[in-house]
């Protein structure tokens, strides 16, 4: 009995050991495998056969990207298109883009993000337009690096969109700035809290206003920069040569603000931005209006081709502290189409690029006084203002920029006849 048992135990090792042998063997062979198969890029065949994935029709095949030294592989840029009036399709993404789902033929789908982008191409300039601020809020380029544009920024009319850490010197230059106590914008209300009339006044006849003046304003702007915020001080220099009235210099109102990159892609970027008036300038002289103003803004750069950006604003000037039968809001808007004339260089960061900018003023409310009469009259009687003209800009590596802008009053009221602007800035 003890001799059955015995041999019974022993056919029952042998079986376990000859199982044991065989897994064994299996296993290494699988480890062999796995270790010294070739990889097929981010998802092989074998694992998206067994996925059962079927990829839609409409995707565009591209091909296979090649894989970094350290195993990362590089992404597509999704925004890094020709501009809203190119032609050109955006270039293909550098790696394998795999829908996310099924019926979502232009969804792509990157480590840590949602499928984005499944309402197909458009073709359209509106729709393009749409397209890219969707993906700019909703799905921004995992690509894209935040840099200071030198065509996006180079209007001098409109303010700049990206906020940076920078020195600007300007010099303005006007010919003919009519009815200067308009809505207390340039001055203080004349013979009250503004100049005073130099000469003899017969009696029960009110002072008469100027009529307009010429002036020079020179500005030191400085601004201070992190990430999509920045603050900033601009303290101006001004000498006025109105008519019928003295003239004089001195220092102007200073203003403060703060600036904030809302939105920041390929296609738009897009800044909000608030400027405080401080009434620094001595009104009695007409350097200054005599009280403060806020003025928010809403600042734009529209690529269009890469050769070329829309810089856009809207403004709106609101005095607090004036005279209340005299102040008044003012709306401003300006547009300038930036063009990349000429550029060398071996990084291509020399450049010269021009500007052509059409802006507008129109004023809400207030009065001003009358050359004739010197009685007050409506300031919102003066319409609207419209302004046309060229511009250039000479950039150097990013860092230091020139240039002169002008404009030109295309209606027939107008807030000066000519203005020109010299700019000189470092950006650090």
């Amino acid at each position: 009995m003890k001799g059955k048992l015995r041999c019974l135990l022993s056919r029952r090792f042998r079986s376990w050991l000859f199982v044991l042998a065989i897994c064994t063997t299996a296993g290494s062979t699988a480890s062999s495998r796995g270790q010294t198969a070739p990889a097929e890029g981010l998802f092989p065949a074998s694992r998206a056969a067994t996925a059962n994935f079927e990829a839609p029709s409409d995707l565009v095949a591209y091909p296979p990207a090649a894989q970094t030294g350290d195993g990362i592989v590089p992404t597509g840029c999704s925004s890094c298109g020709s501009g809203l009036l190119s032609s050109a399709p955006p270039p293909p993404p550098l790696g394998d883009g795999i829908p996310c789902a099924v019926g979502c033929g232009c969804a792509q789908c990157y480590p840590g993000e949602i499928p984005c982008d499944c309402c197909g191409e458009p073709h359209t300039f509106m729709g393009r337009f749409l397209k890219g601020l969707y993906r700019c809020i909703c799905c921004p380029d995992p690509c894209y690096v935040s840099s200071w544009r030198p065509l996006a920024n180079a209007a001098f009319f409109v303010d700049q969109v990206k906020p940076i850490t920078q020195i600007r010197i300007r010099g303005d230059f006007a010919n003919n700035y009519t009815f200067p106590d308009k809505a207390e914008y340039f001055w203080a209300e004349e013979n009250v809290k503004g100049p005073h009339y130099p000469g003899p006044v017969p009696p029960g006849a009110h002072p008469p206003g100027a009529s307009n003046l010429d002036y020079l304003l020179g500005s030191l702007y400085m601004e201070g920069a992190v990430s999509r915020f920045s603050l900033f001080v601009n303290l101006q220099y001004l000498n006025v040569e109105p008519v019928l009235y003295p003239g004089a210099s001195g220092f102007g109102d200073m203003q403060v603000g703060t600036k904030s990159l809302l939105l920041d892609c390929e296609l738009i970027q897009f800044t909000w931005q608030l400027m405080v008036f401080i009434p620094t300038g001595n009104f009695l002289k007409g350097l200054g209006t005599g009280h403060a103003a806020i003025d928010p803004s809403l600042i734009a750069a529209i690529k269009l081709t890469p050769v070329t950006y829309l810089q856009a604003q809207t403004a709106y000037w609101w005095p607090l502290g004036g005279d209340q039968n005299y102040q008044g809001p003012v709306f401003n808007w300006q547009l300038s189409l930036n063009q990349l004339l000429w550029r060398c260089g071996c990084a291509k960061d020399i450049q010269l690029i021009g500007t052509a900018e059409l802006g507008g003023y129109g004023i809400a409310g207030g009065a001003y006084t009358s050359p004739l009469t010197g009685l007050p009259l409506s300031a919102k009687d003066i319409g609207n203002i419209v302004n046309l003209g060229p511009g250039l800009r000479l950039v150097v590596c990013n860092k230091v920029d020139i240039g002169c802008g002008s404009q030109f009053a295309i209606t027939k009221d107008r807030m000066a006849d000519a203005l020109a602007r010299l700019e000189f800035r470092w950006r650090f």
